[in-house]
């Protein structure tokens, strides 16, 4: 509600035209920094965003993972650390475009211990200013994703993930977003032991079976904001 209520009074009061966003195509000016707090399902997020020159900006970012795909009803826990790299290559007018990269660290603590490495291929960012103080941002990303369990095994995710959002300018410096994300994610893992107790034998009885590949859902929901600062804000 809060949202709605600052979205609305971004848009009644006049102002310039956007000149920064975080979540679609625009890049913010040298020497501007921000910080970006935001929350939703199924995770929280903290970023820190540093721009190196014009059309060019890098944010550091920490993410605690409460949950997973939607298709799997159990809790899981991790965190995942991490750069994104945005590059404006258009910029006309109203519309903007990005290649953005993501490459982060991934740690899993439950329901197992894991670790990985999520790559990034360069994803499309797109976006719109829709009004003096509405910019709309959408898109579509592929990040595979390794983990490594304790025992050496490596499974490979590759979610596929179509993005829409809203950002608005509330403050001079302050912005406001909703971001909404879905798609699906394949897994492909090793083989795997089952085993059996063989009480007759007095020992376990394991064999060695391979694991199909498996298909699941993600959805993410955040809203958030981000405060700017700097000599080159305008």
């Amino acid at each position: 509600m809060r949202f709605v209520v600052a979205l609305l009074i971004a848009l009644i009061i006049p102002a310039a035209a956007l000149a920064w966003t975080t979540q679609g195509g625009h890049t913010m000016a040298p020497n501007v920094y921000g910080i970006e707090v935001s929350g939703g399902f199924p995770d929280v997020q903290l970023a820190v965003y540093v721009p190196v020159q014009r059309h060019l900006e890098v944010a550091l970012f920490a993410t605690f993972h409460y949950f997973g795909p939607i298709t799997k009803e159990e809790v899981r826990l991790g965190n995942s650390f991490g750069t994104r790299v945005k590059l404006n290559v258009v910029d006309r007018g109203r519309f903007q475009m990005s290649l953005l990269a993501r490459p982060s660290f991934y740690v899993s603590y439950k329901p197992d211990i894991k670790v990985g490495i999520q790559a990034s291929i360069p994803e499309l960012v797109m976006g719109y200013d829709v009004m003096s103080r509405l910019h709309l941002h959408w898109g579509t990303r592929f990040s595979p994703t390794f983990l490594f369990t304790t025992d050496y095994r490596v499974s490979v995710h590759l979610p596929l993930l179509f993005h829409l959002g809203l950002e608005g300018r509330v403050a001079k410096n302050v912005n406001i977003f909703t971001t909404f994300e879905a798609g699906p994610i394949w897994g492909f893992g090793p083989g795997f032991d089952s085993c059996t107790p063989a009480p007759e034998q007095g020992m376990v009885q394991c064999n060695k079976l391979s694991r199909a590949p498996s298909l699941d859902a993600i959805f993410r929901a955040m809203v958030g904001f981000v405060f700017v600062f700097g000599k080159g804000l305008n």
